[in-house]
């Protein structure tokens, strides 16, 4: 069997061990829908079954409170850990329809329904390169949403879906673009590309898309939620990654909250997020340059998003991971040992993140960046290319053959 072969397939295995080992200890603790004695089958998901459950009684002055939050979800399925709702009232237009279900069957439609549509929107990717696209849904990013009910398969397609069409329909994408307001940090970077590349259409689409999402977030559910998100939530969002001994924590890829975990004042933890995302932002701008079609920067924009936001955890990370393998699969005999190395390392991080963390080992931003580094080399990002629009550097675009 050829080195390639045997190292991807390692890859995925280790890949999930982690997750593998999770699922079979929630298995064995398993009674009805209950995890152990504070957990729900689900995990995060409840977050979102909850805001929609407070939304459809009226009472999403809750929603925001730490204290009457946790007596909500307590006084709903017995005594619980901690939990915090942390997501923008945006988002409580996509729990309402959740919230309205039974708890279980809210969950099975979350994730089959999350699950169908990443394997519809990676399907080509997969296609192009030659591989299952069943394994879409096998990376450690997948697999995490698969144990912990996250956002990471909804907003990962939403990214593919756009990305594949930003060359070829944009007014499409700026619709897409626009329904990732639900979870907005996530698509940070790319207003920054359509800015780069001057595309004025599918940024006056996505932007009035982002304003009819908020005007109707703010007549369904009133100003003054947004008011607490802003001056309650998004405060102790920010108050966490300073925190230590939690978790949630190890699951962070940001530098910040790595720096942080080994000892460094938040000012110098600040100071090396700062010195990440300037370093990632340069090296998008640079590769975005005229003549790139935006599809071809699909993924190492997702690699990218990690390294600028401070407040990043693995679980959103599919796309990241998915474009790891694909270009490790697509350019293998063209890399060196190294950059092997560094893509598989990437490919890795969202559950060797949480090992890595309580092995006290900071090298996660470290790890992202060389292999964002080596994404762009791969696929030519860093080469002068003719001055042309199109399907992206080895990347299909809809309407383009990838047979």
């Amino acid at each position: 069997m050829r080195l390639q072969q045997v190292t991807e397939r390692y890859l995925w295995i280790v890949g999930n061990l982690l997750m593998i080992g999770l699922f079979a200890i929630d298995i064995s603790q398993l009674h009805g829908f209950r995890v152990g004695d504070n957990v729900m089958w689900g995990r995060d998901f409840l977050n979102l079954w909850a805001g929609g459950r407070l939304a459809i009684e009226g009472r999403l002055d809750a929603l925001y409170d730490l204290g009457r939050y946790h007596d909500f979800l307590q006084a709903n399925f017995g005594p619980l850990a901690l939990h915090i709702y942390s997501y923008p009232p945006t988002s409580l237009l996509l729990d309402v329809p959740f919230g309205a279900l039974p708890y279980a069957l809210a969950y099975a439609l979350w994730t089959i329904g999350g699950a169908a549509l990443f394997f519809f929107a990676a399907r080509p990717y997969m296609r192009e390169a030659g591989l299952p696209a069943w394994l879409a849904l096998a990376t450690p990013a997948a697999t995490i949403n698969l144990w912990a009910g996250h956002f990471g398969f909804l907003m990962g397609a939403l990214w593919l879906l756009a990305f594949r069409d930003f060359d070829v329909k944009p007014k499409r994408a700026g619709i897409t673009t626009a329904l990732m307001a639900v979870k907005p940090h996530v698509a940070l970077l790319i207003p920054l590309l359509l800015l780069r590349r001057m595309r004025w259409t599918t940024m006056l689409v996505s932007g009035a898309g982002v304003g009819v999402i908020g005007v109707a977030s703010l007549i369904a559910f009133g100003p003054d939620l947004w008011r607490t998100y802003v001056h309650t939530t998004a405060t102790l969002e920010v108050s966490t990654m300073g925190m230590g001994g939690q978790f949630f924590q190890t699951m962070m890829t940001s530098t910040m909250v790595t720096m942080r975990q080994h000892a460094l004042t938040m000012p110098l933890a600040g100071m090396a997020q700062v010195a990440t995302a300037v370093t990632a932002v340069v090296l998008l701008w640079r590769a975005a340059k005229p003549g790139v079609p935006l599809a071809s920067l699909c993924f190492p924009a997702a690699t990218a998003t990690f390294l600028v936001l401070p407040y990043a955890f693995d679980y959103d990370m599919t796309v990241a991971t998915l474009g790891m393998i694909l270009t490790l699969h697509r350019r293998w005999d063209a890399m060196t040992g190294w950059e092997r190395a560094a893509l598989g390392a990437g490919f890795l991080v969202p559950q060797g993140c949480i090992l890595l963390a309580m092995a006290g080992i900071p090298l996660v931003p470290g790890i992202l960046l060389v292999a964002l580094v080596v994404q762009m080399r791969a696929e030519g990002l860093f080469s002068p290319l003719p001055e042309r629009e199109g399907p992206g550097v080895g990347w299909p675009a809809v309407g383009v053959s990838v047979s």
